[in-house]
This record gives C-alpha cells, structure tokens and sequence, in this order.
C-alpha cells in the first residue's frame, strides 16, 4: 500500500496526541503540555510530557521521542505502515490500495477478518451455554477463573453440526468461510477450548484450540497459515502483556496458551508463548521493539531445552538481553499456579539466570566428561559467543567456557573464529519456478558490526545531537546484530561515543572520523531542526528499505527450500510479493542524494 506524504499530514492534523496516548497513559494536565508516568520504562515519578500544540512526547527519563506515529510504533511494537493504518481508521482517512492486486488482497483480509469476529461471537456463546457442560467443567478443573475466561475471549468449538448450523443461517458468511482454506478442517475446532488470537495491531486473526476430550486427538491446533494468520509472527497474549512489558522493558516466554493464563493470574503479566512452534527472529524482533530483556521460561524436559536454545538464540540476534528462569523438573507454570504455588512461579521469575550462563553450566554439568565431550560442548555453545557483541561481555564469557574446556582464552577464541559460520544469506538460483513468478531477490550480507552504508548514515546523523535519543528506532533496521545494539547504546544522550565506537565499529579510521564531527550549526533554529528530521526520516527510510531487502531474500531462500520439499509455497510467495510492493512503496517515497550503495 503506497502511503502518500498528505495523508499522512491529514491523519496527524485530525488525531490528537493527547488523546491517543492518553487512552494508555493517565495524563495531568499542566498549560499546553500533559504529564504522566513513562509507558515505556518504569517509573514512580513522572518524566513524561506530551505537548498538545506540537504533536510531541518525550520522556526524561528513557528520552523516548517522538510524534504520534511514533507513539503508535513504540506502543504496540508496529512498523510505520500498520500505525498510519491504524490511526487513519481513528481520524476516517481512507487508505486505498494503489493497484487492482492490492484492493482484491485488502477485500480478502477484510472478509476474513469480519468472518473470524463472527466466528469468535460463536465460540464464545457456545462456552456460556448451560449445555455445554464439558467445557466448564474443564475451565474449572485447570483453576482458570471466570473473569479472566470473559476478559480473555475463551470459547468453545461444540459440535460440528452446530457451527454448520451457525454460519449457514448467513449465506454471505458461508461464501466466506467455504472460500478460504484457513476455514476447511474447521472439523479440528470442536469439542474444545478455543484461544482467540490477535496480531500487534489487536486484530483477531486466528486461533488456538486445546482438546478437552479425546485423548488421541491432537493436543493442540491452530487456524492454517493464511493472509491474516502467519504463527511466526504472532506470539498468544500479546495484547494483554504489551502495557506491562512496556513498562518493565522485558518479556516472559512460556510454552503454552495456559500457562500464559497461569503466569498473568499470578501477577506475571509480562508472559506471552508461541503458538505451538518455535520462537522465531519474528519474535524476537517484535520483542526488541518494546523491551529490552528476554526470560525465558520453558518447561525443563528435552523440548523445552532445545525450545529455550532457539529462543535464546533468537533473542540474542535481536538484541535482547536474554535469560532462563528455571523451571521444577515435570512442572510448568500452569501445574504451579494450579497447585495454589504462586510463591514458587514468581521466585523463579525474580532471579533468572543470563542464558549463556545457564548453557555453559548445563554443557559442563558432568566433571567427568573427556575431550571429545568437552569439544562438542564448546562447538555446541559457538552460535551463543558469536551472537555476543564484541567487548567486555565477550571476552568474560570466552575466559569462563575456556576454563571449563581446560584451554587458553586466546586457544578457544582462535577454534571459534575458525569454526565460525559464515554470517550472510546466501545466493539463489536466478527463478524459483515459473509458475510463481517470482523474481530473485537480491542478497544483503550481513556484516559484524555497522557497515560502509550504516557509517554514511551515522556521519549525517551526527550533525544532530539532538537526535541521539531516537537512534533506538533505527536499531531494528541494522543488518548486524552488533550495528543494532550500537544504535540502542548511542540512543542513551549520556553516552560515551568514544568507549562505543571502538567495541561496534572494527576501523580505527572509522572511529576516529566519526569523533570529529562537530555539530551542525545555524543562526536559525527552526530551520536547524527542520534539517535534523529530514535527516532522520531519511535514514529511517533508507533502513527500512534494506531491511526488506533482506527479508525478501530471506524468504526466496525458504521458498526454494519449500518447493525442494514439495511443500505448498502460496503464502510465502504471497508473502514476498507484499514485501516487494512495501519495499516499492517505500523506495518512491525515499530520496537520500548523500548515500550510495
């Protein structure tokens, strides 16, 4: 969807800051400008201030800034163009795809969309129904309570007959639900509890079902991938946790739709889980754009090790500060709380464990192991040190795996490096297949720290001191891990560049010539300040558009993969060729003259 610059002034002349931030802020009132406690970091007194007559926030304590775009981004961890989507329903701005292709793909979300509400108001009637004695007894044997069954959604799948029944007395919603496939099997649904499940734009786009009866069915499904439903993206109980997270900058990764329940009925609000699958680079990055911290807190059995390693993985590739939480062996949130233990759950969750941590004492639990063992671990806990930035924390991490090894610090960093993956996507074939029509996406390598193309951005945006506070929301963009943790870090105003720089940037040279940069200067304040957004808004797009760049050729790769397999391959390619436009959108929309390639 092409997102022209009026009408993005439009919406931000008919939505009112104030109004917006205040439905998740309280805010007092003091002349033109509203304080209030910061929603994204905790605090007691409030530093908080949104100035009605500039369309404004800005935090003194975090140096959270921005306009009302911004907010919206911030707040519920959206890209720019879900927020603009957002606000323009709020200020009755029509949004109206560019091509024929877009308009039939926003019709097809939009019917889906209104069918799954319908579905949902089915579900839910069918849980309160006095027949349906199954599910309630259920509900009250998992200890899950009435009032967080209603704030929650819950429902109940019946019996197929009756949702037939429902859906064919409205001939418009039978098309609908006959006509997509994320509705066929919906056979699965019945005869259990059903978990509603909303995007971070709060849409109901999905659900989860848990089996109340038959023992051999399976223990969990899922509505089918579809233009609304993508499990990778989607983490359960986001919409509930996003105002807690916010505020405690961290997240609580359990496994299941129940023990997200067990965790915020004990006082755990920050807990959200995947939806029966991995966590994802997806995930993560949607974490890192409201917190800072990852606990992980995943059953103690063999799936939930190598679930917390992934995610461990995943995290510490967003940038998050990961760590594990450890769990009683056979126990998970849900049978904790259920057994009225809420003590126990929320000591867990008190002093976790920084994850690499945790997998170097779990790697070495055995004093006896011999040297092929003691390789193999180190190899097996390589991925977590390259997923470091380099610099202190690095260096104590390798002294700390090398005593375990029974080597020197300098032997086991010299193994690492040679065993060290080779950090890029790779390059595809020149088609994935004619019958998708989908054309090679160019590579983006990724670099260790900020590359030759960051840098030229970081030089411009220096000029501009003032913009130092928001660098952390360029952090998502970078194509390195190293270059988004430099960007989250520069974010702080009170930073020490020249104890930055060297730990993210690799040349000396580079460094040097980014300390000399003196601030820009005018006689003309406005005028100065005008300069200083342009520039970031620039950065910001020219990011975003590699950004997509890479995920395009991410998803070329996982295409090939699919159509090696066998597999079905629609949705991804639906997938990228949403991207592609994005990304045409964004490229009509950007122009930085000083920037090349």
């Amino acid at each position: 969807m092409s997102i022209a610059d009026e009408q993005v002034e439009q919406i931000r002349e008919r939505v009112s800051i104030v109004d917006v931030v205040g439905e998740s802020v309280p805010l007092r009132q003091n002349g033109d400008r509203f304080t209030g406690l910061c929603p994204f970091h905790g605090e007691k007194t409030p530093s908080f201030s949104v100035s009605a007559s500039k369309g404004m926030y800005y935090c003194f304590g975090c140096h959270a800034g921005g306009d009302v775009f911004s907010f919206v981004m911030r707040r519920y961890a959206m890209g720019f163009v879900d927020a603009v989507k957002l606000l323009a329903q709020r200020a009755g701005v029509a949004l109206e795809p560019e091509t024929p292709e877009a308009r039939e793909r926003a019709r097809s979300e939009h019917q889906q969309l209104h069918a799954l509400q319908q579905l949902q108001s089915f579900f839910v009637a069918r849980l309160w129904d006095k027949t349906s004695k199954t599910a309630h007894d259920y509900i009250r044997q998992r200890g899950i309570p009435r009032d967080q069954v209603r704030t929650w959604g819950l429902g109940y799948g019946g019996s197929p007959a009756e949702l037939s029944a429902f859906y064919k007395h409205d001939p418009a919603l039978m098309r609908v639900m006959e006509s997509y496939d994320v509705f066929n099997n919906i056979d699965l649904f019945a005869e259990r509890l059903i978990f509603p499940i909303k995007d971070p734009s709060f849409r109901l786009v999905g659900f989860g079902a848990r089996r109340i009866g038959d023992p051999d069915a399976p223990k969990y499904v899922n509505s089918k991938e579809s233009l609304v439903f993508c499990k990778r993206r989607l983490l359960y109980g986001w919409e509930q946790a996003q105002s807690a997270i916010g505020r405690s900058q961290r997240v609580v990764l359990v496994e299941g739709y129940t023990d997200v329940l067990a965790c915020h009925q004990a006082g755990c609000a920050q807990a959200v889980a995947a939806l029966g699958t991995a966590f994802t680079d997806e995930h993560a990055v949607l974490c890192s754009r409201v917190a800072k911290d990852l606990v992980l807190f995943l059953d103690a059995d063999s799936a939930g090790a190598r679930g917390t390693r992934e995610a461990a993985l995943a995290g510490m590739r967003a940038g998050l500060r990961v760590s594990v939480a450890a769990l009683p062996v056979g126990e998970d949130p849900d049978s904790i709380v259920r057994s009225n233990r809420e003590d126990v759950l929320r000591e867990a969750l008190a002093s976790p464990r920084p994850a690499i941590e945790h997998f170097i004492d779990t790697a070495f639990a055995d004093v006896a192991m011999g040297i092929q063992a003691k390789v193999a671990a180190a190899s097996d806990l390589a991925p977590f040190i390259h997923a470091l930035p380099t610099g202190l924390e690095r260096d104590l991490v390798c002294r700390t795996l090398a005593e375990r090894v029974g080597v020197t610090s300098e032997e086991l960093s010299r193994h690492l490096k040679m065993n060290r993956p080779v950090a890029s996507v790779s390059k595809q074939p020149a088609a994935v297949g004619a019958q998708l029509a989908v054309p090679c996406a160019p590579t983006v390598s990724v670099s260790d720290g900020l590359d030759k193309t960051e840098l030229d951005m970081l030089r411009e945006l220096l000029l501009f001191p003032n913009l130092r506070s928001r660098f952390a929301e360029l952090a998502p963009y970078a194509i390195s891990k190293r270059g988004a943790m430099a960007l989250r870090l520069m974010s702080d105003p009170n930073a020490d560049l020249a104890v930055i720089f060297p730990d993210h940037i690799d040349s000396a040279h580079e460094v040097r010539r980014l300390l000399a940069i003196s601030p820009a200067i005018s006689d003309h304040p406005q005028e100065l300040e005008q300069r200083a957004e342009a520039t970031f808004t620039g950065v910001l797009k020219h990011m975003q558009a590699r950004h997509l760049q890479r995920e395009m050729a991410e998803l070329h790769a996982e295409i090939t993969a699919c159509e090696a397999r066998g597999e079905d391959t629609l949705i991804l390619v639906q997938r990228w060729k949403e991207i592609s436009r994005t990304k045409a959108d964004l490229n009509r929309r950007t122009t930085i003259p000083i920037i090349n390639n």
